[in-house]
């Protein structure tokens, strides 16, 4: 399975910093699943990715085609990811 890519910008976005601090608390295992993609120094492949995909703000998560964004929403789906084995 491919890793999801996780885009936020921890010291400039509040949200991002509070879903990264819950994942971190909540779903331990979380980064053997998810790719932390720094919005700010982000490589071409991960920019034409987040341009496809349709990212207008972060925290988003990417999942193939699919596009999560808001915290909470993106905690509910990397823990339901992570927990499913």
């Amino acid at each position: 399975m491919e890793k999801l890519k996780l885009f936020s910008a921890t010291h400039r976005c509040q949200p991002c910093r509070v879903l990264v601090q819950a994942l971190k608390e909540r779903v331990p295992n979380w980064e053997e699943k998810v790719e932390y993609v720094d919005a700010d120094n982000t490589s071409p492949e991960n920019n034409e990715i987040a341009t496809k995909v349709g990212i207008r703000s972060i925290p988003a998560l990417v999942d193939g085609e699919a596009l999560i964004t808001g915290w909470m929403e993106i905690l509910r789906y990397i823990k339901n990811i992570c927990t499913k084995e």
